[in-house]
């Protein structure tokens, strides 16, 4: 896997979110499950933002990682969310990162999330 892969879900694990959103384009457009996607890195802050807000911590566990090219990235993986209430809930998602002038400038992220809000 490349380094610019791991040092964003480096990122993202550690909830760091000014990291987070310096890693991308100023056109980013961050699509979370069903929901409509985040543009800019305004949006993507706020949403990303109220989704750590309900969160102690997060954890990717890498399953495969795709590369066909240097600037796409397919990663499969368990992520496991650390709730406020103590609950630490485990699902399958599957992302799909391009990235420009290096920064992630498109993100895909396919995950069920409902168990996480039950």
């Amino acid at each position: 896997m490349s380094n610019w892969v791991h040092d964003y879900y480096r990122n993202v694990d550690a909830m760091d979110m000014d990291a987070f959103i310096a890693s991308h384009a100023d056109d980013i457009s961050v699509t979370f499950g069903n929901n409509p996607p985040a543009q800019g890195k305004d949006q993507v802050r706020e949403s990303i933002g109220q989704l750590w807000s309900m969160l102690n911590g997060l954890r990717h566990d890498f399953r495969n990682v795709w590369q066909p090219e240097p600037d796409l990235a397919v990663l499969e993986a368990k992520v496991t969310y650390s709730l406020k209430d103590g609950r630490d809930i485990t699902l399958p998602v599957t992302s799909i990162l391009t990235r420009k002038d290096q920064g992630v400038d498109n993100l895909r992220i396919y995950i069920d999330m409902a168990p996480v809000f039950s």
